[in-house]
């Protein structure tokens, strides 16, 4: 798959980069919303593996505080209200079971403790699924790195980096918690996106040195109708008033090009800043996970 995305991107026409350059990875393709779609059934499927890893490792039941590092959105606190209806909402997608604790009595709060039969039951039955599972878990795209720096350079979210080989470290270890991956301004490859800024580039340039030359004195100055050196038969095609227009015409005409040159710069600005605003949320709750890890 990889070697055949690759051929892909490049066959990949100028017009489709530099519009994705210009407005991000498009949406409305079938292909991005099953990736999107893919996306989410692997993260369930992530969260799915961990369930089972912990079950095993506590015992067949586990409690809504070690659900914490999993949640899609955790609170700031485990006080918070927020913390046991994020829990709860993986229990309820799994159809997780209330324990009752080994005096009769049931836990409240973030101590509840839960199993589920349904996905241990699938785990028995398809024991060969579930150890690939086990070995592939900590290389989900939502493992966390395994690398204790995990910010990113620039160069990762403009666009996409090579993927390193030999670097996938395969291990059976349970991932601490939910990593989520930084938004990305394109899907480019670092070549398309050299070219699509060596092209605005050139382009922008271009415009400003023509509509330069094209001012009084320069090298492509237009006749106004206060010329005096029109000859002749330029007179019998053209009169000073059309000139006039013309000019105008012409003069207006590379101001709305100059625009768009440099629109084409302005819009993947301001979508790098949605993009690292976005990308300040995204920080903030792997480092909430992470402090539930450590809790």
């Amino acid at each position: 798959p990889t070697s055949s995305q690759s051929e892909s991107d490049d066959q990949r026409g100028l017009l489709s980069i530099a519009v994705e350059f210009l407005f991000g990875p498009s949406k409305l393709d079938s292909s991005e919303i099953y990736r999107l779609s893919s996306q989410d059934l692997e993260k369930w499927k992530f969260k799915a593996s961990v369930l089972i890893s912990l079950c095993i490792e506590h015992n067949g039941s586990i409690c809504l505080r070690d659900l914490l590092p999993f949640v899609d959105d955790p609170p700031s606190l485990t006080e918070d209200s927020s913390a046991i209806t994020e829990a709860l909402e993986i229990v309820t997608y799994f159809n997780g079971k209330p324990v009752d604790n080994d005096d009769g009595g049931g836990s409240l709060g973030l101590n509840a403790r839960f199993c589920f039969p349904e996905l241990m039951a699938e785990m028995e039955y398809d024991l060969n699924s579930a150890s690939r599972n086990f070995l592939t878990i900590s290389t989900s795209e939502y493992a966390p790195p395994s690398s204790t720096n995990t910010n990113y350079s620039i160069g990762s979210i403009l666009y996409k980096e090579e993927d390193e080989v030999g670097t996938v470290d395969f291990s059976c270890d349970i991932p601490r918690y939910l990593y989520e991956r930084p938004f990305v301004l394109t899907q480019l490859t670092r070549r398309q996106f050299g070219q699509c800024m060596l092209l605005g580039l050139l382009n922008f340039i271009g415009i400003v040195w023509v509509q330069n030359a094209m001012m009084p004195g320069g090298l492509l100055e237009l006749p106004s109708d206060s010329s005096s050196g029109i000859r002749t038969r330029q007179r019998k095609r053209l009169t000073n008033s059309g000139w006039a227009i013309f000019s105008s015409i012409i003069m207006a005409l590379l101001k709305v090009l100059r625009f768009y040159a440099l629109l084409f710069f302005v819009l993947p600005v301001f979508r790098l800043v949605i993009v690292l605003i976005r990308n300040v949320g995204v920080a903030r709750r792997n480092e909430r996970r992470a402090s539930f890890c450590r809790q």
